[in-house]
């Protein structure tokens, strides 16, 4: 069956599909989009037509929202991106090619748990049901690396996440490939900065922006 024909053509589709490819758009629904249209483009498309539109087109839904600090600061984030290849050359370059390769890695930890579930209860109309309860919370901390260039990885699981945890990781992460000079990129975390931290030789630090993780792809892989 042929498509349907559309009253959506030119600017307005343009426009509309730069508008839902932008995650930080600041549309919260399917109403405001038809408000924003209407309004951008002094139309009258009704929620029906525009809805099943940009289903259709670009499998639009609403998903739950990545939190974005307010602090975060745009400038810094592109002169990272923009210097980040001439950084890494002057971070290897301090090591005068003492290791047989280079690689860069993606760093970042995830916690995993499990907490106490109140479940349902059958009673009678108006009887709120009543169950013992104690709250249990019980995790566990994974610290990773994840190579995008070679597909290397590596991970330890651990009871916390704090500074004397990520020094472990680093010493055994130094292990790993050891004649391998590692160029690894992490947030801002605090631990991550702790002044007694002993950073191994083979091991080198290229700290993200304050506040934005985005550029890590490490933050998709738990």
């Amino acid at each position: 069956m042929a498509d349907r024909p559309s009253s959506i053509k030119g600017e307005q589709e343009v426009e509309l599909r730069k508008k839902l490819n932008d995650p930080a758009n600041g549309i919260r629904g399917f109403t405001e989009l038809v408000a924003w249209f209407n309004e951008r483009f002094n139309a009258e498309i009704n929620y029906k037509t525009l809805n099943g539109y940009v289903k259709r087109k670009y499998g639009a839904s609403c998903k739950t929202a990545r939190k974005s600090h307010v602090k975060k600061d745009p400038d810094a984030l592109e002169a990272f991106k923009k210097n980040f290849e001439s950084d890494c050359a002057r971070l290897i370059a301090q090591k005068g090619g003492r290791y047989e390769c280079v690689d860069l890695y993606c760093q970042d930890e995830a916690r995993s748990g499990l907490f106490a579930y109140v479940g349902k209860g059958l009673t009678a109309r108006g009887v709120k049901p009543v169950c013992p309860f104690q709250q249990v919370f019980q995790y566990t901390c994974l610290i990773g690396a994840f190579s995008p260039i070679t597909g290397d990885h590596f991970e330890l699981e651990m009871p916390f996440c704090n500074s004397e945890m990520f020094q472990r990781y680093l010493e055994e992460f130094s292990r790993h490939n050891p004649k391998e000079l590692k160029v690894m990129i992490l947030d801002n975390g605090a631990f991550h900065l702790a002044k007694r931290l002993v950073i191994p030789d083979n091991i080198l630090l290229k700290f993200l922006p304050p506040y934005s993780p985005e550029p890590d792809p490490a933050e998709k892989i738990w």
